[in-house]
This record gives structure tokens, C-alpha cells and sequence, in this order.
């Protein structure tokens, strides 16, 4: 038994993920029965462990319910539940609900949704072959240390060959968690100084309008001490004339 050689076929078989073309999900909205049937299709044979389905109605209903998926509109799915939903198949097999429902509440709006599926699909082969050469590097570094350590045993170096695969998918999965916790960090600020920016514009704007109002409140205060030196002067002026004239 070739324990790399076996390993690293295995692992290039698993990676070689064919994503769902975007050009093939339908223009129209579906139904219940037609997303999953749609999603069997087209993720069933890269994806389904043993003789799971991809999706059912019931996964679909839950995951609407806790958040997770937006809801339908007249019981009808469009592109983006679709896209939405392959991005939870992908986050569910290391993520939580809860943690699931913190990344798609981060997608935003349907445009941002599609463009980041494309780009994700687009990394898909580059980051499978990655994965593969990441697979036989790690045998290698087994196969040293069982060397320096003077052990021949392939069956431990395929036990520890999982451990160490397994802790990667554990520190993988707390990255994630971190990674979103700095995402919704970042947001939150973003939303902060948002709110400090418009607290400042009508802490200004008021300042301005205060600023306005004492101008206008002088302006009328020296028109009106004006007016009245101008009265003045003109009563002054026809009482020196009465008295000329008398």
C-alpha cells in the first residue's frame, strides 16, 4: 500500500468540485420542490455524503426560520435564496446555525451576493490543486518524523494523517468565527462613525441655523436702531424748520 500516492488521489478526487454554473440557475422564481430537486441535480453527485439529500423542504423551512435564509416571496425562491443556499451547504458542514446566520447577514444586497459567488467559483480550481499539493506536504512531513523517530507503521501515519487534518478543519472553523467577528467589529465602527458623522453635520447645521438667526436678530436690531436715529434725525430737522419759520 502506497499510503500518499492512495491519499492524495483521494483528496484530488473530493476537490474536484463543480460549483453551479450561474448561468444554469433559472431566471424565475421556484418553488419549494424545485429549488431542492434543482440543487440535487446540480450539487448531488460533488457533494452529498452517502445517500443524504443536498437539501429538503424541512432544512429550507428551518433554516427561513432561524434567519439563516431570506424568506420566500408568495412561497416562490429566486436567485438569490438559490445562491444563498449553496454558500449554507458549504458553511454547514463547519459552521453553526448561529454562525452561518452572522455570515449570510453579512452578504448584503443581491448584486454583492452574485459577484462574490462568481469570484468563489473562479477560485474553486485554484485553491483545489492548493489543497492537494497542502495533502501530500503534510505526508511528507509524517513521513520525516516517523523517519527521525525510527517507526514503521502506515496504519498510525493514516491515524495521525486524520488528527492533523481534523485540527486544521478545528482551527479553520475558529478562524472563521474570528474572522467574522471582525467583520461585524468592522461594521459596527463603519455604522458608529456613520452616526457621529451625521450627529457632527447637524450639530453643525444647527450651529449654522443659530449662527443665522443672531445675524438676522442683529441685522433686524441695527435696521431698527437705523430707523430710529432716521426718525430722529427727521424730527429734529422739521422742528429746526418750525422754529425758522417762526
Amino acid at each position: 500500500m502506497d499510503l500518499k500516492k492512495d491519499i492524495v488521489e483521494q483528496a484530488r478526487d473530493i476537490s474536484d468540485i463543480n460549483l453551479v454554473d450561474p448561468r444554469d440557475i433559472p431566471k424565475i422564481d421556484l418553488y419549494m420542490e424545485q429549488v431542492t430537486s434543482f440543487l440535487e441535480q446540480e450539487m448531488g453527485e460533488s457533494f452529498r455524503f452517502h445517500d443524504e439529500c443536498v437539501f429538503t423542504g424541512t432544512m429550507i423551512n428551518n433554516y427561513t426560520k432561524a434567519g439563516v435564509l431570506p424568506r420566500p416571496e408568495n412561497k416562490r425562491y429566486s436567485r438569490r435564496h438559490v445562491l444563498t443556499l449553496i454558500f449554507i451547504y458549504l458553511l454547514k458542514q463547519s459552521l453553526s446555525i448561529p454562525e452561518i446566520k452572522r455570515f449570510t447577514g453579512l452578504i448584503g444586497d443581491q448584486e454583492k451576493l452574485e459577484n462574490m459567488y462568481a469570484l468563489f467559483r473562479d477560485l474553486l480550481e485554484d485553491c483545489a490543486q492548493e489543497y492537494v499539493r497542502s495533502i501530500g506536504d503534510k505526508l511528507d512531513m509524517i513521513d520525516r518524523k516517523f523517519e527521525e523517530r525510527g517507526v514503521e507503521d502506515e496504519e498510525m501515519k493514516a491515524l495521525i494523517f486524520i488528527s492533523l487534518i481534523s485540527l486544521d478543519a478545528t482551527v479553520s472553523t475558529k478562524l472563521s468565527n474570528r474572522v467574522l467577528t471582525l467583520l461585524e467589529e468592522k461594521r459596527e465602527n463603519e455604522r458608529k462613525a456613520e452616526e457621529e458623522r451625521k450627529k457632527a453635520e447637524e450639530e453643525e447645521k444647527k450651529r449654522q441655523q443659530e449662527e443665522q438667526k443672531r445675524q438676522e436678530e442683529e441685522e433686524k436690531k441695527r435696521r431698527e436702531e437705523q430707523e430710529k436715529q432716521e426718525k430722529e434725525a427727521r424730527e429734529r430737522e422739521k422742528k429746526e424748520r418750525e422754529k425758522e419759520e417762526k
